[in-house]
């Protein structure tokens, strides 16, 4: 029915005939209105003809009322066409009071319920293969409607057997009865026959299936939400005038789909009366007249003016309606007659072992075993100092609030505008937070120590670079005592008790180098500095703290705004009025902050009566009570008002953080936080005056890392849930969103018209072509070019649609709130993360083809990339039973185990399988043992894996993902590529992760890039080869190692063998047995022994020689003085690649510091002129944030060429 104003319009009542039939007349064939007079019937027309009218079935406005006529009439044509018959019913049982009051909602609601159901008597398809990334389950949506690309799907649905459903099976889920726990989901099973268009088709020829609701989909222009909605226009209307009325089927209609007019109980709030509604459609003849209430109309007359009371032929579409439904039911009981006719076949899924569908999505290890991908071997972890490791050996220990780091990270750059600080990236935040460890600071120092053999042949450290010696005085002739005192010596493999050996993973390639150059000459240690010094921790400006105070700073700011109002909706039991009866209610489980002194007075008087024990707890209470409040209102002013006040500087921010969280504490989520965060950070004694500088020194050296995430962490939970900015942050951002969305496919829809007209020049261009090169043409020279000049300013203007759409579409995703961004899971439930494009800014540089142009898309040059890797996280115990058959014991064990023994002990405890050194994998029951996978990574083809098995063999038993608190990260686009090329898209799974991340994968690859191409690797790596050339050239020689070698022989022999009268002695027997074997006679042995004894005189005459000559004092001068050389040539080497090594082994780390030192709240400068943690307020000056409207316009200004795209931003 048309509609005016919002109102059904009837037609007036025809006028009387006039007494002479032969006049002529003016007649209006759509109305049927006649008139006598030219000027009634021009009247009548223009109003006709006024952009008044609108659609009751569509909606659409602004139509003259022949437009709104036929539009109603089109639509009603339409849905009896394709709206299904045998859906019908259903759907309006549904729809009769359905409690649903919004049309858009019960369209959807609509949809949602009947897209998978399905009814008999319905014609529906077989699901085929998808070669696209699609998934096949029931749950996936039906493909809406389109009018370019119907004809194409009728084409595509001629092609494939039409199937009828004859008969429909529901089975209940399957629950357990002691647990209440769904063990299997309901279901629904349906009879398919074909469709048979010859009634005299043999019974032989006809099959029939069993299929359930995802192996079958109905035709795609017979089930659309724009159908569903226009049958809900016919059908449907208010079954009151009072609020809030619930929908109800039309009177014409309820004897069709055998409704009953009957109200709800929980609906009769709504009926106007007894009289009207449910009791007037059955007994209109009981009611009295005057309570008969019409419905509201509006009434033309013939001068076009509103009128009510006539009635008119508003019926007629509706009988219309009935006649069509009662054919289309006379036609499928004609059908069904038919289907009974068939001959009923075994309903059977599989034939011959293959199923009727075989080429669909199926569970992801119903896929056959290929092979070990290669990206897993290359997994990297963050340990519990927050350093990227390799190392997966036992013991090996992850940073445990990861993802409470990661959720803290993502808030603060998600939400930078609102906190006023500028984004950084993941190494910048990991950085900050070890500058507040004073270890961290100093960093590591390698020594290096010569070592020598002692008399007794132990070997001993000669701690060279460690500290100074003594050295040995070469003046002075040698000794036994010389020996004895020359230096100080310590046993190898150990050093100095007041050093200590570092056990950090950090920058593995250097620290791998140094323990490699460790000999039996010399011994290379790795140790921990001295950790720095209070000064050092107190200069937030220079020691890269200051990133993580912002963060902090940033955060508080939003509970009080400057005018001192909470900001943060809390809960009304969090603030007491009385701040006694708050510290008192907060401190109730708080452990008692003691001094050492304390605790040795209670030791001295644990034997003292009860009652001193009493009075002694109160006045603790009391004592803590009074140290609180002297925190919470430092120097008489109220934490509240310091942070209303912007008063962070000093370190006076932590006191606004203790408020906060002392306020908090009474939510399960925070109060270990806090209370952890009591009895740590708060001083038991100190000046009134020390107190910030106290807690902030306690805070970077008592609280561990994870405790510090903690802080944070409890902040931002807060922040996001209760916090009014941000949820209007996201309100913003969401109508932003939509606006890009809006504006994109305007664009889209621009640029498929373009590409049809291009399509249609090029085919011209082809014809004329032709005939050119047939000689056909008649065309001149001159209308040629300008066909081919139409051709390329067809083929500019499609490539600019092209560039418009693809900048919409990043700048779609780099606007887009969402935290931890899901790219999907693979087929053994590892989740995978990737932080770039979620409202963060990314600068990124698309090259064109013809050159290295770039192309920025953001403004923020502050920060290059977010992350720039890719997180893994393992399955959670839930995905762990139910997709790997797990059970609850394996996975407690399997937890056990691994905490003591290691991942690959635990896997062989519970699952029996082990790699072996060849790489081989077997499993190992008893004394048997199976190979599993070969060396050369082939499985026996005799064993099915399980998908447990299958986990094991591809992530290694070292490596496995078994918990949801596991966060491995893929740090190389290779291993990237190696990802995607593993991911199969026929498992259900890994078809959706296919489907997310290849649009992505061009922008996961250039934030790759921009990581391994920062300023700051440059900078590392450029310096790393400087320090590595200058230690090649300060390394020692041989004759520097053997240095104190040779001299302790020298030693040795200077005091064992000064003189020479052993050997004489022995020379002169050898002369007298050479002399005795020469009166011999000259046999072959006499001659041999002669010849021995012989090199026997000569070696012992030479060694006479030279130690004579040794005594000599000129050559024993000139001995000490190459020695001396010697020994200061290799100090000095020492000396110098201690500090080589020490600066290549800190050279990250150091330079990370500097970046973040580096680093500055550059919009916080802006708009309040100084950083937030330097007590700086809102400057009101400045300009206002922009609203959605001028954000818009301002990102369609930048657009490449926006001569296609409106600059005023689209109404949403």
């Amino acid at each position: 029915m048309v509609l005016c104003k919002r109102k059904s319009i009837s037609l007036p009542n025809p006028p009387p005939l006039p007494s002479n039939l032969d006049v002529n007349v003016w007649h209006i064939p759509e109305t049927g209105e006649w008139f006598l007079k030219y000027k009634d019937y021009l009247e009548r027309m223009y109003f006709y003809s006024k952009h008044n009218f609108s659609c009751e079935i569509t909606g659409a406005s602004c139509l003259t009322f022949f437009e709104a006529l036929d539009s109603e009439e089109t639509e009603f044509k339409y849905v009896e066409e394709k709206f299904p018959i045998k859906l019908r019913e259903p759907i309006a049982k549904f729809l009769h009071f359905n409690p649903i009051k919004r049309m858009d909602s019960l369209v959807e609601a609509v949809y949602a319920k009947f897209k998978s159901d399905f009814f008999p008597g319905e014609i529906v398809y077989l699901r085929k293969h998808r070669t696209t990334g699609a998934s096949s389950t029931g749950s996936s949506s039906t493909p809406q409607y389109d009018d370019t690309t119907s004809e194409q799907n009728q084409q595509q649905l001629n092609n494939q057997k039409v199937y009828i459903i004859k008969e429909k099976a529901e089975f209940n889920a399957t629950v357990d009865p002691r647990t209440s726990v769904v063990l299997s989901p309901a279901y629904t099973k349906y009879m398919l026959v074909e469709y048979v268009h010859n009634l005299y088709d043999s019974q032989h020829n006809v099959h029939s299936f069993i299929a359930d609701q995802s192996q079958i989909y109905r035709g795609r222009t017979t089930f659309t939400k724009h159908l569903i909605k226009c049958f809900c226009k016919i059908t449907l209307v208010r079954a009151s005038t009072k609020m809030g009325a619930p929908w109800c089927v039309k009177d014409e209609y309820i004897p069709i789909y055998g409704l009953s007019t009957e109200w709800p109980q929980n609906m009769l709030i709504y009926k106007e009366g007894p009289d009207v509604m449910g009791k007037k459609r059955s007994h209109d003849d009981q009611v009295p007249e005057e309570n008969k209430k019409e419905p509201e109309v509006i009434i033309i007359d013939d001068d076009g003016e509103d009128l009510t009371g006539i009635d008119g032929n508003q019926h007629q579409n509706i009988k219309t309606d009935k006649q069509l439904t009662v054919e289309g039911d006379n036609q499928n009981k004609n059908k069904k007659k038919r289907k009974t006719d068939f001959v009923e076949q075994e309903t059977v899924i599989k034939q011959n072992g293959v199923t009727p569908i075989s080429n669909t999505i199926v569970n992801d290890f119903e896929l056959p075993y290929t092979s070990i991908p290669g990206f897993f071997k290359n997994l990297m972890y963050y340990n519990e100092n927050l350093e990227l490791s390799t190392d997966f050996s036992i013991g090996f220990k992850e940073f445990k609030n990861f993802e409470k780091f990661l959720i803290a990270f993502q808030f603060i750059n998600t939400f930078n505008d609102k906190l006023l600080i500028t984004n950084f990236s993941f190494e910048q935040f990991i950085t900050t937070f070890k500058c507040t460890d004073s270890q961290e600071l100093k960093g590591e120092a390698v020594f290096v120590d010569i070592i020598e053999k002692s008399n007794d042949d132990h070997l001993k450290i000669i701690p060279n670079s460690r500290k100074d010696k003594n050295e040995l005085n070469d003046e002075k002739q040698f000794s036994e005592s010389d020996i004895n005192d020359s230096s100080e010596e310590v046993e190898i493999n150990q050093v100095d008790d007041d050093t200590e050996v570092s056990d950090w993973k950090r920058n593995a390639t250097i620290r791998n180098l140094i323990n490699e150059k460790t000999t039996d000459k010399v011994k290379y240690t790795i140790v921990k500095d001295n950790p720095a010094s209070d000064d050092i921790i107190d200069k937030v400006n220079n020691n890269g703290t200051a990133l993580l105070i912002e963060c902090f700073v940033a955060i508080l700011r939003l509970f009080i705004d400057e005018n001192g109002d909470w900001k943060i909706i809390v809960l009304e039991e969090w603030i007491e009025d009385n701040s006694n009866s708050t510290v008192m209610q907060t401190d109730e489980h708080n452990l008692e902050t003691k001094t050492d002194v304390q605790k040795l007075k209670e030791e001295e008087g644990e034997d003292g009566d009860e009652d001193g024990d009493e009075d002694g707890d109160e006045d603790e209470d009391n004592d803590e009570g009074s140290t609180l409040d002297k925190f919470l209102n430092y120097r008489n002013l109220n934490w509240a008002e310091r942070l209303s006040k912007r008063q962070f500087n000093n370190h006076l921010w932590l006191l606004s953080l203790f408020g906060i969280l002392q306020d908090s504490s009474n939510i399960p989520a925070y109060k270990d936080i806090y209370q952890n965060f009591k009895d740590k950070v708060l001083p038991t004694e100190a000046s009134s005056t020390q107190i910030p500088k106290l807690l902030w020194r306690n805070f970077c050296t008592k609280l561990t890392m994870d405790e510090k995430v903690d802080l944070l962490w409890a902040l931002v939970d807060i922040v996001s849930n209760f916090s009014p900015d941000i949820k209007h942050a996201i309100e913003e951002n969401m109508e932003f969103c939509n606006h890009i969305r809006s504006e994109k496919f305007k664009v889209s829809r621009e640029l498929k018209s373009e590409q049809h007209n291009l399509l249609v020049l090029q085919n011209q261009m082809n014809v004329i072509s032709e005939k050119i090169a047939n000689n056909e043409s008649n065309l001149k020279e001159e209308e040629t070019i300008s066909w081919e000049n139409k051709l390329l300013d067809q083929i500019k203007l499609v490539d600019l649609l092209s560039e418009n759409k693809l900048y919409l579409e990043k700048q779609l995703l780099f606007n887009d709130y969402q935290r931890l961004r899901f790219l999907g899971s693979d087929r053994y439930c590892n989740s995978y993360y990737w932080l770039e494009l979620n409202g963060i800014a990314f600068n990124t540089t698309s090259k064109a083809e013809d050159g290295d142009k770039n192309v920025t898309i953001t403004e923020n040059e502050s920060t290059t990339y977010h992350c720039g890797k890719i997180l893994v996280r393992g399955p959670s115990d839930d995905e762990l039973q139910l997709c790997l058959g797990l059970t609850v014991s394996e996975i407690e064990r399997w937890n056990s185990h691994a905490l003591s023994l290691g991942s690959a002990a635990a896997t062989f405890e519970v699952f029996k399988i082990r790699k072996e050194s060849d790489n081989r994998y077997v499993h190992v029951d008893g004394d048997t043992k199976t190979e599993i996978l070969s060396k050369e990574g082939v499985v026996n083809d005799l064993i099915e894996l399980n998908p447990i098995q299958r986990k094991i063999v591809d992530e290694s038993p070292e490596k496995m993902l078994m918990h949801e608190s596991q966060w491995y990260c893929i740090d190389k686009i290779e291993d990237v590529h190696s990802l995607v090329n593993w991911l199969d898209i026929r498992g259900h799974n890994e078809n959706n992760f296919l489907n997310v991340i290849k649009p992505l994968l061009p922008f996961i690859e250039e934030s790759f890039e921009m990581r391994e191409h920062s300023s700051l690797a440059t900078i590392v790596k450029s310096e790393e080869e400087q320090l590595l050339s200058q230690l090649q050239a300060n390394e020692l020689s041989e004759e520097e190692l053997n240095l104190d070698f040779e001299l302790n022989l020298e030693i040795n022999g200077d005091i064992q063998n000064n003189d020479t009268t052993a050997e004489e002695n022995e020379l002169d027997k050898v002369v007298d047995t050479i002399l005795t074997l020469e009166d011999k006679v000259k046999t072959e042995k006499v001659l041999e022994e002669i010849a021995q004894l012989e090199n026997r005189k000569d070696s012992l005459m030479k060694s006479i020689q030279n130690k004579s000559n040794a005594l000599t004092p000129g050559i024993r001068t000139h001995k000490r003085a190459d020695r001396k050389r010697i020994r200061a040539s290799r100090a000095t080497k020492i000396k110098k690649q201690s500090e080589l090594l020490t600066d290549l082994i800190n050279l990250p780390h150091f330079k990370a510091m500097e970046d973040v030192i580096k680093w500055k709240n550059s919009l916080a400068i802006k708009k309040c002129g100084a950083q937030l943690r330097k007590n700086t307020t809102f400057n009101k000056s400045t300009e206002a944030e922009d609203t959605v409207a001028q954000r818009l316009q301002k990102l369609l200004m930048n657009v490449p060429n926006n001569s296609s795209i409106s600059i005023e931003p689209s109404t949403a």
